[in-house]
């Protein structure tokens, strides 16, 4: 995000897990999601892999945090991750 200047999402920390400033949602097609398409669905840990305890405390700070929270700064772009988007899957940004 830093390297590309990309809007909405300010690394701050530079990938350290150390703000909420990356907080996005990962979440699952809309069709796994539940009845309301909420971001209530968990994030797919074998796509994203697990959330860590330093990234956990560090959400805690995030505005409006679900299930499917992560510090984007965490995610690692894979192939994987890519195919799961093709599929529907979506990484969205909080509102503030």
């Amino acid at each position: 995000a830093k390297r590309h200047s990309l809007p909405s999402i300010t690394p701050t920390c530079g990938g350290e897990a150390e703000c909420a400033t990356c907080h996005a949602y990962v979440a699952p097609p809309s069709e796994q999601a539940d009845a309301q398409g909420k971001l209530d669905a968990a994030p797919p840990t074998d796509i994203i892999g697990t959330l860590t305890d330093e990234e956990d405390d560090m959400l805690d700070y995030a505005i409006t945090r679900h299930p499917t929270s992560r510090l984007t700064c965490q995610v690692k772009v894979t192939k994987a991750l890519s195919d799961w988007m093709q599929q529907g899957g979506r990484i969205e940004l909080p509102r503030f």
